[in-house]
């Protein structure tokens, strides 16, 4: 869940400064540089993903499809929370 606050602020401030030279007003002209810091993140948000992607099986059970007991599992875990 962190990952996706941080992921999600640093995609939200890159979509800002588009519309923002896009539009070409000078309403973004405070935030500007507060803006392009937050995107320059994202090379970063890219590499700390490659141990999620890599250890996608270890982390989430139901991603290994081809294992009948670990949906089964998974399944009567959720269900007796």
């Amino acid at each position: 869940m962190a990952y996706m606050l941080c992921l999600g602020v640093t995609l939200g401030c890159l979509a800002l400064g588009m519309v923002h030279q896009l539009s070409g007003g000078a309403w973004g002209v405070v935030i500007r540089r507060p803006i392009g810091a937050a995107t320059r993140v994202l090379p970063v948000m890219t590499v700390l993903f490659l141990p999620i992607a890599l250890g996608m099986r270890q982390l989430y059970v139901w991603t290994n499809a081809g294992s009948r007991r670990a949906r089964r599992d998974a399944c009567s875990t959720s269900s007796s929370t």
